[in-house]
Formats: structure tokens, C-alpha cells, sequence
């Protein structure tokens, strides 16, 4: 899938760098930050091109930020510190309904309906946390039923 069929519209970070947590919600084409000197408007900035480098090369991402996340990071007492982004997505309405046909296509017609008619890859979920030893990726969507989402992938690593 292209990512020109995906718009940013939720944008979570914590604990990334002097970032202790910001949430960015409905975000549209063109975002403005201001903020005072120290505020973090960089570090934030900087976690948009991390995710944007770990897409091509992990471990180029984190070698050209330093060690994973430790002490320095913003975390608080007594706690194991985790870089921890989610970014929420929204699948254009096209390109979702194709998606839909195709995952449906062996299925009876009203079940591919059905998805369409619900919040079925409206919108997707990525939650990515990085750990000094570990690693998380986990892709969501709503489900077709009930409340828990659909679990797409995940991947975990130590």
C-alpha cells in the first residue's frame, strides 16, 4: 500500500529524549509548533524522522541517535524507560473499500458490506515502544465485531 493512502491524524510520543508525553490530535496537512527554548519541539520533530529512519534501517535509526532509551530519557522514578510512540491513521475511503473487496472476495457479498458499513480499516493503529533490550510494533484496526480491535501484526523482540 502507498502511503499516500494513509493520513496522520493522531500523533503520540513518550519518554523520547527531554519528551516526556505530547499528543498531537487532528492533525491536518500543515501543523505549527511553538513552544518556549527547552520545550522539546525538536526532540518531537526528531521522533517523526526516527520513525521515518527505523522504516528503512532500525538499527541506522538508533546509531544515528545514540543509545537506546536510558537514564537521560524522560521517564520518572524508578522505572524502566521506553521510547513509546502511536500514530493513528486514517486509510482513504477508495483505497478502503478495494482493500475490503479483496480481503472479502472468497466471503458471501453481505460480509464485505458489512466491514464497509463499520469502522473495518477506517483507521489504523501503530504502537511502536522501544526498550533498552526490547522491541514492539503492533498494527490495529477496528474490528468487523465487538470492541477489541483487530490485531493485523505484532512483533516483539528482545
Amino acid at each position: 500500500m502507498e502511503l499516500f493512502h494513509l493520513k496522520l491524524r493522531r500523533f503520540v510520543v513518550a519518554n523520547y529524549r527531554s519528551v516526556k508525553r505530547i499528543e498531537l490530535d487532528h492533525l491536518e496537512n500543515m501543523v505549527w509548533l511553538a513552544g518556549r527554548n527547552n520545550a522539546g519541539k525538536s526532540n518531537l520533530l526528531d521522533a517523526f524522522q526516527f520513525l521515518s529512519d527505523a522504516a528503512t534501517s532500525f538499527e541506522h535509526a538508533l546509531a544515528a541517535r545514540g543509545p537506546r532509551p536510558g537514564p537521560g530519557d524522560c521517564t520518572g522514578r524508578n522505572r524502566t524507560p521506553k521510547w513509546n510512540f502511536c500514530l493513528n491513521f486514517v486509510l482513504a475511503a477508495d483505497k478502503r473499500a478495494e482493500l475490503i473487496q479483496q480481503l472479502f472476495a472468497e466471503n458471501t457479498p453481505p460480509a464485505a458490506a458489512a466491514a464497509l458499513a463499520g469502522d473495518f480499516l477506517a483507521t489504523l493503529t501503530l504502537k511502536v515502544v522501544i526498550g533498552r533490550d526490547s522491541f514492539a510494533e503492533e498494527l490495529t484496526t477496528p474490528n468487523v465485531r465487538g470492541s477489541r480491535p483487530c490485531l493485523i501484526f505484532s512483533i516483539k523482540a528482545r
